[in-house]
């Protein structure tokens, strides 16, 4: 379908991960759109700085003379199939999570300005009521669209208010945005972190995540 390989890897006593691949091993892509592994270590480090605790762990690794990104597989279910197919015992997803992690979670994807946060992309840990944000690739951040539905759950459920813990991360990141326009190179990355640094600023000023309508 032009989409990349991903490859599910054995981590020698530490459970399993996600590989994928790089876009110079992937040599039959349609697009840049899907191939774009960079951003997800970029998404990594902004939620690390955060301390967040969002996105699973990733790191640049090369399997069997590939390079790519490796990411730990999470005991965790997506709310759609990749077909679109909802699974009806995740239908009421947002009561199966902490108000804290649908703030932190909206509060993210505003600020990486997420564009295709649908059911697909994300998974639910409802043991924990945690949930995890996955798929940070080009289409996450360049195509316009379908927005973020942890936003819109966040706007639902009126957990918008920026205060305590989640604006102290906020500011930690401003003051982190410099180095970061050093460390990772490129227009789409500037681009992407412009755009943080601007969503952050907005979110210190008004308090609130605000209403998209």
């Amino acid at each position: 379908m032009g989409f990349p390989e991903i490859r599910l890897v054995d981590i020698k006593d530490d459970g399993q991960a996600l590989f994928k691949p790089s876009m110079e091993e992937f040599h039959e892509i349609r697009s840049k759109l899907f191939a774009r592994v960079d951003l997800e270590l970029l998404t990594a480090e902004l939620d690390r700085i955060l301390g967040f605790n969002l996105v699973p762990p990733v790191v640049a690794r090369e399997v069997e003379g590939k390079t790519g990104v490796l990411q730990q597989l999470m005991e965790a279910r997506p709310i759609e199939m990749p077909d679109g197919y909802e699974l009806p015992d995740l239908a009421g997803w947002s009561d199966m999570l902490d108000n804290d992690e649908i703030l932190k979670a909206a509060v993210f994807d505003y600020i990486i300005g997420a564009k295709d946060r649908h059911g697909g992309n994300f998974l639910i840990d409802v043991p924990r009521k945690k949930v995890w944000l996955i798929d940070h690739d080009y289409l996450m951040f360049f195509e316009t669209g379908y927005g973020s539905d942890l936003v819109r759950a966040a706007l639902n459920k009126d957990i918008v208010n920026i205060d305590g813990y989640v604006r102290t991360a906020l500011e930690n990141l401003l003051s982190m945005i410099n180095d970061l326009l050093l460390r990772f190179q490129g227009n789409e990355n500037q681009t992407i972190l412009l755009g943080v640094k601007s969503r952050t600023e907005e979110l210190l000023r008004i308090n609130k995540i605000p209403n998209l309508a």
